[in-house]
C-alpha cells in the first residue's frame, strides 16, 4: 500500500456512520490532502441514526471510549467495535 508511506497525507478511517459523515465533511473542507477509507462492514451494520445537520469532526484527534489504568488498547475503524467488548 504505497499511500501509507506519505507523511503529509491524512488517512481517515471512521468507526461508524456518524463519525463517517463528520470526518468526510472535515476532509472535504480541509486544505490538506486526505485519503478516506470506507470499511465495507459499515454499510452492512449501519444502525446509528445520522443527524441531518451539518457538522465536522476534528481530524487527528482520538476518541477515548473507556479509560483504563493498566492496559491501553488502540484501534481504528471497525476494530473499535470489537475492542469495546
Amino acid at each position: 500500500m504505497l499511500f501509507l508511506i506519505f507523511v503529509f497525507v491524512y488517512r481517515v478511517i471512521p468507526r461508524g456512520a456518524v463519525k463517517a459523515k463528520g470526518l468526510l465533511l472535515s476532509c472535504i473542507r480541509s486544505n490538506d490532502p486526505c485519503i478516506f477509507f470506507e470499511p465495507k462492514i459499515l454499510y452492512r451494520s449501519a444502525v446509528e441514526l445520522v443527524p441531518t445537520k451539518d457538522y465536522e469532526l476534528p481530524i487527528g484527534k482520538a476518541d477515548v471510549l473507556i479509560e483504563g489504568e493498566n492496559v491501553t488498547l488502540v484501534g481504528w475503524g471497525t476494530q473499535v467495535t470489537y475492542l469495546q467488548y
